[in-house]
């Protein structure tokens, strides 16, 4: 009992030292961020978070509290309000500055949309079942967290729907869209502005473990190689608002099953 409430308590020291390293880190990015890439106050000081500051965060809160001390309903709500404060900064931001067609939510041509929305959708299922058995092979297990954040009643399951389509507008406007749009200009090639964006999208999900956020990462630049590719963000958002439902509702939760 000893050893595990010691554990609790460097976990909380560790999560407490990771929120002020997390905090103190945005007016460093943002300053380095301004003078580097001559780039206004306000976007300097948000790509830091998201590049950033956010994926500290993230780790924080996985060693701040285990499953246990979560109410599902609660987390969904927190994260579909974080999701929505997050995509109307990027909106407000990219509106000002790249402009929203340069976002890639400009209008888009039906047949080619739906091209590119079925090329994601295979990409995401061969890199899911690589993932699966991967994991299967070398019996990497899936984190409890993630296990607990799945939907279990129908009260639940709406509140994750809903989660679902904010997720899959607010992160990809937010990391393929506004990201995207501010830093390809300041780059050589915009395939290091996928890798670095994905990246920081991959650490954010920190609470899926080692697998969740190099599965996470993949799938990330996934997103980004379709917008880098067709111009549009349409795809992407399509395609990660489906995966989140199938994932949540249906495919999580039979897998988890399977491996037990």
């Amino acid at each position: 009992m000893n050893g595990r409430l010691e554990e609790e308590q460097r976990s909380a020291r560790q999560a407490v030292w990771l929120t002020r390293a997390a905090l103190f880190s945005v007016p460093l990015l943002m300053v380095g961020f301004a003078l580097r890439f001559e780039m206004g106050i306000p976007d300097a000081a948000f790509a830091g978070a998201l590049l950033v500051a956010l994926p500290i965060l993230a780790f924080a809160q996985l060693m701040a509290g285990g499953a246990a001390a979560i109410d599902r309903p609660s987390a969904y709500l927190s994260s579909s309000a974080t999701i929505l404060l997050l995509a109307s900064v990027a909106l407000i931001l990219g509106a000002l500055g790249p402009g929203l067609p340069a976002l890639g939510l400009g209008p888009v041509d039906p047949t080619a949309g739906g091209s590119m929305l079925a090329l994601l959708l295979t990409g995401v299922g061969l890199l899911t079942l690589g993932f699966h058995a991967t994991a299967r092979q070398f019996g990497i297990q899936e984190t409890r967290l993630l296990e607990y954040l799945l939907p279990v009643t129908p009260h639940e399951k709406r509140m994750f729907i809903l989660l679902s389509f904010l997720a899959g507008f607010g992160e990809e406007i937010v990391y393929r869209g506004y990201l995207l749009a501010l830093l390809i200009p300041l780059f050589p090639s915009p395939w290091t502005v996928a890798l670095v964006t994905s990246l920081a999208f991959g650490l954010l999900h920190a609470y899926q473990g080692a697998l969740g956020i190099a599965r996470t990462g993949m799938l990330g630049f996934l997103f980004a190689a379709s917008v880098l590719v067709g111009g549009s963000l349409w795809p992407a958002i399509a395609c990660h608002v489906i995966v989140d439902l199938i994932g949540g509702l249906w495919l999580g939760p039979r897998l988890l099953r399977q491996d037990a």
